[in-house]
């Protein structure tokens, strides 16, 4: 019944979110700066524009960082553990893409495990193991953050861990997309992974916009009872 109830709850925020306003023209800002973002990917597979190999996973980090910085807000609006969970992926997603140990811990978990086969598919192999033990991390920090709440904070949790699924997905999808397409196109790596972050800033967009509506939305009806 509790999760039942989590569901319906988790549904109503999404409504809420989506009526704000402000959230809304966030979101639409966050996605004219990622179609700008595309273009200039496409412009640079052309040669007419240059830039510095990075941004992209810098912009990435940015983003997650930011939507931490916007759940350490709602912890201490709420004092809830369910923004204080959602803070600390969000903040374990920021140092992912900025210091890029996955690729390295990803073949680390399977050096020597997996004999015959390229580099390049070895890393591939080596960062799906790491998504799935990250993701495994991942769902017991949110577990803790749900015991250590109530009904409302089961919401936030609920919504905003649906879409960091979606955000991980995306990127897991992104990454064997572009794997593929090296192997079956001659296509240049460094644009392929441009392209590549360019499907997960889109993503990482809608979380951060979520992100600002959960913490805002928080201030209604749906966290009245901080101050009753």
């Amino acid at each position: 019944m509790d999760e039942m109830a989590s569901l319906g709850d988790a549904k109503r925020l999404g409504r809420d979110v989506l009526r704000d306003v402000s959230t809304r023209r966030l979101f639409t800002a966050l996605m004219v700066f990622d179609v700008l973002f595309v273009l200039m990917i496409v412009a640079k597979a052309f040669d007419l524009v240059s830039f510095k190999a990075g941004i992209g996973n810098l912009m990435i980090a940015s983003q997650f960082a930011l939507a931490a910085l916007v759940f350490i807000f709602g912890w201490w609006r709420y004092r809830d553990s369910a923004f204080g969970s959602l803070c600390v992926i969000a903040s374990l997603l920021a140092a992912v893409k900025i210091l890029k140990f996955h690729k390295a811990l990803g073949v680390l978990f399977i050096y020597g495990w997996v004999a015959g086969i390229d580099d390049p598919t070895r890393s591939e192999i080596g960062v799906l193991v790491f998504s799935l033990v990250f993701g495994a991390i991942s769902i017991v920090i949110l577990a803790l953050g749900w015991r250590g709440t109530d009904r409302a904070g089961r919401a936030a949790i609920v919504l905003t861990g649906l879409v960091f699924g979606i955000v991980a997905s995306a990127s897991i999808g992104a990454d064997a997309l572009s794997y593929l397409l090296m192997r079956l196109v001659d296509m240049d790596h460094d644009t392929l992974s441009r392209l590549e972050q360019g499907i997960e800033l889109v993503t990482v967009s809608a979380l951060l916009a979520l992100a600002v509506g959960v913490v805002r939305v928080g201030s209604s009806a749906l966290w009245m009872r901080n101050a009753a």
